[in-house]
């Protein structure tokens, strides 16, 4: 009892500390992965792009996708996250750090069978225009896109139904640094 309470206290102050500066550790329902979004910081201080990297539970890096650009003004950062029911899609949304293409919410997918980032926009015929979506069932993604003549309109579509292998994500190097360093808010 008295190694629970020290272990939650340990975690509690942690997540208490990186939740601060907007850094976020999401851990996968079969507790096998966790997905951080570290932010990046402008010079002005803030914090308005995003570098998302899955790890094993013991650390291990498996995939980094960097939103961050050089002059801090062309990237992305995450709006909105969350892990699928089945814990094998990590999906989350992305709004330009510039504020260009406000009304496109980038939205992105780690498919945990391939080790690898995807655009979900690419594959569901339509660019994304709401920042919130909801998961359900096992795999299923609920959002709102646009279509091609400009009309908004909800969608489903199963995760696990889609051919990912098509068009990875083109930024996938992993960038530089340990995440030991970070600290965050754990979300489950």
């Amino acid at each position: 009892m008295k190694f629970a309470f020290a272990a939650l206290l340990l975690v509690a102050s942690v997540g208490s500390a990186f939740g601060q500066f907007g850094g976020v550790i999401y851990i996968s329902p079969d507790e096998k992965l966790r997905a951080l979004v570290i932010p990046t910081k402008k010079a002005d201080g803030y914090f308005h792009e995003s570098r998302v990297e899955m790890q094993s539970a013991s650390g291990q890096r498996i995939a980094v996708n960097d939103h961050s650009s050089p002059d801090r003004e062309h990237g992305r950062g995450v709006v909105h996250a969350a892990w699928s029911p089945d814990s094998q899609f990590f999906v989350y949304t992305t709004t330009s750090s510039g504020g260009h293409s406000a009304w496109h919410f980038e939205t992105f997918v780690f498919v945990r069978s391939l080790s690898r980032f995807y655009q979900l926009d690419q594959f569901v015929g339509g660019s994304i225009v709401d920042s919130e979506f909801s998961l359900f069932d096992r795999s299923g993604f609920h959002g709102r896109r646009m279509k091609s003549d400009g009309r908004h309109e909800d969608f489903e579509v199963q995760l696990s139904e889609i051919q990912w292998k098509q068009r990875p994500n083109q930024s996938l190097e992993p960038t530089a640094g340990r995440l030991e360093n970070y600290k965050g808010e754990i979300r489950k």
